[in-house]
């Protein structure tokens, strides 16, 4: 069980600090981003964090609309990779997005580097669909 919440100083402050592993390097933010007001020149666009019962950062979601469809992108905390959160937290994060924006819209998507073979067997165990590949990104959704 996790509670999401906008992320603020505190939380960027922590995630910007995260070392992803091997491949999975592109995903740190301390080379793209140095401000948390960089989060937030975007408009429409939503940056949550999902907290433990221990309050520790599990992973966070970033949420925009696109042709009046919810988009989603989440990042795992990488000491966390490996113990069985993604499928919960991905499952959590999404209803609260649901929720948070009132979402009523038939799908929900999501893009995903290809090769990211971990993250696209979560995805599928969630119950997204693939619906376009290309070389730069696999396109998913999750019918509602």
């Amino acid at each position: 069980m996790y509670r999401f919440e906008l992320i603020n100083e505190e939380y960027f402050d922590q995630i910007i600090q995260w070392k992803y592993p091997d491949e999975f390097v592109c995903y740190d933010m301390e080379d793209k981003l140095t401000t948390i007001n960089q989060l937030f020149d975007k408009e429409g666009y939503d940056f949550f964090v999902g907290i433990n019962l221990f309050d520790e950062i599990v992973g966070y979601m970033e949420c925009f609309f696109k042709d009046d469809m919810l988009e989603v992108g989440q990042g795992l905390n990488p000491v966390m990779i490996g113990q069985g959160l993604s499928y919960d937290f991905i499952s959590e994060s999404i209803e609260y997005a649901v929720e948070y924006y009132g979402y009523t819209g038939d799908a929900i998507r999501i893009l995903v580097e290809p090769f990211n073979k971990r993250a696209m067997r979560v995805y599928l165990r969630v119950g997204f669909v693939v619906v376009e590949k290309t070389d730069e990104f696999i396109m998913m959704e999750l019918e509602r």
